[in-house]
């Protein structure tokens, strides 16, 4: 059976998903090192904030940061696994996004990850959509 080749949705959705994951990593390592490990960093969080910031850096890092790099082979080889990775990756942008969004209006603050990562949550809209209109490409009934 002849393989599909990618295409150009799909290469676009594999370098969004390597810049989000290389980003996503970055951030929350710059975030673990000013609020969990310097002293002295004149950022005061009372301790719901620092407990909420924290579940999000655990989540990503060990959840969040690996779907989206499992997705990228997997969407090279035209794979249904990375096929659902990617979604997987999808589907927590928006939940978390939601999250985020929710809390900072409800508390009348913009933080620096609400603006950093929501084009990636507005891309996983159009994503979303798109791998489900080429999942025969992925050998998905």
């Amino acid at each position: 059976m002849k393989k599909s080749i990618l295409t150009k949705g799909i290469k676009v959705i594999i370098g969004v998903n390597s810049i989000a994951a290389v980003i996503s990593l970055t951030f929350w390592i710059l975030v673990m090192f000013k609020i969990f490990i310097q002293s002295n960093t004149g950022i005061t969080m009372d301790i719901m904030s620092k407990a909420s910031t924290l579940g999000f850096l655990i989540a990503d890092v060990f959840l969040a940061v690996p779907i989206l790099m499992i997705s990228i082979p997997g969407l090279l080889r035209l794979s249904s696994w990375g096929w659902t990775f990617a979604q997987m990756a999808n589907i927590l942008w928006i939940y978390s996004l939601t999250s985020l969004w929710a809390r900072d209006i409800y508390t009348g603050l913009i933080t620096p990850g609400d603006i950093i990562f929501l084009p990636f949550g507005l891309f996983s809209i159009w994503s979303i959509n798109y791998l489900w209109r080429n999942k025969s490409k992925f050998n998905i009934l």
